[in-house]
């Protein structure tokens, strides 16, 4: 195996570690309500994943999962400076990614 193809398949463990790492960074800074940090760990999730940076600027629809649904508010809640609101967003995120991890968004 060369180099190259090495790296290349590297690149989504590297990518899904970025992820989780942004991901820790945004539940920390939340839980110790630093809205600056929140944001900037919210805006890295979405840079390294185009498909949840998706999700969060979609136009939400009837019948949408509740995982979409609380990622949106929870960047609704960022954009405005609602510290609480993205609490309670990031919160249910969290329950509902529990209960149905069947898809990762």
């Amino acid at each position: 195996m060369s180099l190259e193809t090495t790296s290349l398949a590297a690149a989504p463990r590297r990518a899904n570690r970025l992820t989780y790492l942004h991901f820790r960074a945004l539940d920390h800074a939340l839980l110790h309500a630093d809205l600056t940090a929140a944001r900037e760990a919210f805006s890295n999730l979405q840079d390294d994943s185009p498909h949840l940076a998706a999700i969060v600027h979609a136009i939400p629809i009837q019948g949408e999962s509740p995982r979409r649904i609380s990622l949106q508010q929870l960047a609704q809640a960022l954009h405005k400076g609602e510290l609480p609101a993205a609490q309670l967003a990031f919160s249910q995120f969290q329950v509902n990614a529990t209960v149905d991890s069947r898809h990762p968004y």
